[in-house]
């Protein structure tokens, strides 16, 4: 992406590429800020290949660290910080930092990974408090530095490491991504969309997660467009900061959605918005049609992991398909097998696989699912079924299925019944036992709040909407449960809870 921001940077330096509240950066000033990063990590003995820790917040400095690194022909390992802290410090021993970047309001996780001795010497640091350190990242981003013509920009192998958030392993991992592929997805995803003239965006995923890569940073890039970031995640900001700035595209989450429909003030204001994706977790279709009323803008669902980058899309309201994740960016790129790795026809479900050459090229770490060179599908461990129509519909992680007197079952199916009562807030099943033909299964209630409930109200409203083999065999109340930055339930956290 380094040579689009340098060819923009040519052809349209004044164009902005970064709003941020008051202030914007046009493609000539950050390319400028960019290369001055470069530069002060190439003179203080980065080499290419090295693994530069950035635990930033959303905000353009993340941007232009992120590029600069990769300029320098680094490899950004990008720190979540809307992950549990705890975790960031304790992956950090397989990260093989040998720089971090971060900014102070950060300076507790620092420490914990110093006190756990996961973090390299070398240490750059962003103060919002004025200083003179030359060594502080506002002091390398006073100047800008301009290459020559024709000079060689960045690693011609650049990779970025992101970190999964955990809901599918419990553990925090650590995935690789070739910007080849980052390459290839943002194509394929402009080529779906088919939008033109100028684009603004703005996602709430943190600029560190690696939906904020493959469906904003990237495209936004290739397109030579804008991104808008809010001064902060509050609903109410992000909303304002949408209306003030023109956002034409939206990028969230269902459980983000959910604060912004509570946003009074909202419907109040002239908005620009045309299109909002939501990816990262199920979407309700009464969550769906509460947020169109409301904003008056197509919610297009996406689906993809950090694994595989975007897999399919809703492109727009008129080829939509509710209830579906869209059509494939690639079709080459998949297969749908069953339990013996067979292909299996339309309209049946299987586990999704995708070609290695469209996605990451494994875990950091040492592990068992490493994808091995000489396997060309990655089996992403999600059950999917393909309709005539080639769209594709999201139905559970193959591990969550429950196996009940000889047949697999997915939770959500008893979950969306069950929580069709009037004082449940959220259910979840959760697996018990487990023997080769019957799996027990726990029903986990979550009360909407001032709600009291027993088990035999329960238990009374589930025989009279659900068959005998998909009724739980216990039920269990809780007040909350974790979820991770993008509001997904950690669903194999539930029973600990």
């Amino acid at each position: 992406m380094l040579e689009h921001i340098a060819f923009y940077s040519d052809t349209k330096p004044d164009f902005p590429f970064i709003v941020f509240g008051k202030n914007q950066l046009s493609y000539y000033q950050a390319y400028g800020k960019i290369n001055a990063l470069a530069e002060y990590l190439s003179k203080n003995g980065m080499v290419e290949g090295q693994n530069i820790g950035v635990l930033m917040p959303s905000v353009p400095e993340f941007v232009l660290t992120y590029f600069g690194i990769l300029r320098a022909g680094g490899t950004p390992v990008l720190l979540n910080p809307a992950l549990p802290h705890s975790d960031l410090a304790s992956v950090a021993s397989k990260l093989h930092l040998d720089i971090i970047v971060y900014f102070d309001e950060y300076q507790k996780i620092v420490t914990e990974m110093e006190y756990r001795r996961n973090l390299p010497s070398k240490k750059i640091l962003f103060s919002k408090t004025p200083n003179e350190n030359p060594n502080s990242l506002a002091t390398i981003f006073r100047s800008d530095v301009y290459p020559l013509a024709g000079e060689k920009i960045g690693s011609n192998h650049a990779e970025t490491i992101f970190l999964t958030s955990g809901t599918t392993n419990r553990f925090i991992r650590p995935v690789i991504f070739p910007h080849e592929n980052l390459k290839k997805n943002a194509h394929n995803l402009l080529s779906v969309i088919q939008d033109k003239g100028n684009v603004r965006m703005l996602s709430t995923f943190p600029l560190a997660s690696p939906f904020s890569h493959f469906m904003m940073i990237d495209p936004i890039i290739l397109s030579g467009n804008t991104m808008v970031l809010a001064n902060g995640f509050s609903p109410e900001i992000v909303s304002a900061t949408f209306s003030d700035e023109k956002v034409d595209f939206l990028l969230t989450f269902p459980e983000y959605m959910k604060k912004l429909l509570s946003v009074t003030s909202a419907t109040e204001k002239q908005m620009a918005l045309s299109k909002c994706f939501s990816t990262g977790d199920y979407l309700p279709v009464s969550l769906l049609q509460k947020f169109e009323e409301k904003y008056q803008v197509p919610v297009l669902e996406v689906y993809g992991s950090t694994e595989t980058g975007i897999v399919s899309i809703n492109a727009n309201r008129f080829e939509r398909i509710i209830g579906s994740v869209g059509k494939l960016l690639t079709h080459e790129a998949i297969r749908i097998v069953n339990d013996y790795n067979a292909e299996v026809p339309e309209e049946t479900e299987g586990e999704l696989w995708i070609d290695r050459s469209f996605i990451f090229t494994g875990y950091l770490e040492d592990h068992p699912h490493n994808i091995s060179s000489s396997d060309r599908w990655f089996p992403t461990g999600d059950i999917v079924r393909m309709d005539s129509g080639g769209y594709l519909y999201f139905i559970s992680r193959k591990s969550d299925r429950i196996l009940r007197y000889g047949y697999w079952t997915h939770p959500r199916e008893i979950e969306l019944v069950i929580g069709q009562h009037p004082k449940i807030l959220e259910t979840f099943i959760v697996p018990l036992e487990k023997s080769e033909k019957h799996h027990t299964m726990k029903l986990v209630v979550v009360p909407r709040q001032s709600e009291t409930m027993t088990a035999e109200e329960v238990s009374s409203f589930i025989q009279t909407h659900l068959p005998k083999y998909l009724q739980p065999d216990s039920i269990e109340f809780i007040e909350t449960v974790e979820r991770d930055s993008t509001g997904k339930v950690h669903r194999n956290m539930i029973d600990r809870n």
